[in-house]
């Protein structure tokens, strides 16, 4: 559970416990939106109760779920506010390779793919060396040994920075 505001600072951080109640309080400092993102510790189907005293409302953000990938593309996102991540799943085959570039001049990219979302397993992940103009955009390339399905998550680095982005799925032909 955390609050963020729109100059990537957290007002508020909780991680106290892997399930169970997580509480605190801040200080609204300012008439600017702010983001609170409440989500299980494991990708699991709980129940989140979210209470306030201040009067909330719902974030669409059309890159949170998981878009399931299925060829080689080009897809447009958007790290909206501090802290977001965009997942999105990819079925891989081993000995096939990918190659995952996200670019934006916008934030600091950072990829990640992920084998097996339960364990926390970094398969890949890549800052800055797809260059860019500023020299900020990710790059991953990665033949995995055997099939499955992945994770690609989509960040800004830092996790202060919003913006827009280009994520590019380019797979080698299947020869199975």
């Amino acid at each position: 559970l955390f609050v963020t505001n729109l100059f990537g600072e957290y007002p508020l951080y909780l991680d106290d416990t892997l399930d169970g109640e997580e509480a605190g309080t801040f200080t609204v400092e300012s008439s600017a939106p702010y983001f609170l993102v409440a989500a299980p510790a494991y990708d699991t189907p709980d129940r989140i109760d979210v209470g306030s005293t201040q009067r909330l409302a719902p974030f669409d953000d059309p890159d949170d779920g998981r878009r399931v990938i299925p060829s080689a593309t080009v897809l447009t996102g958007a790290v909206d506010y501090p802290g977001d991540i965009d997942v999105f799943e990819i079925d891989l085959r081993g000995g096939q390779t990918v190659t995952l570039t996200m670019t934006s001049t916008l934030v600091d990219a950072y990829l990640r793919l992920d084998g097996t979302p339960l364990s926390g397993n970094v398969t890949a992940r890549d800052d800055d060396s797809g260059g860019g103009p500023f020299g900020t955009d990710a790059v991953i390339v990665h033949t995995p040994r055997r099939d499955g399905t992945y994770l690609i998550i989509a960040e800004d680095s830092v996790g202060i920075d919003v913006g827009g982005y280009l994520l590019t799925i380019e797979r080698e032909p299947d020869e199975r």
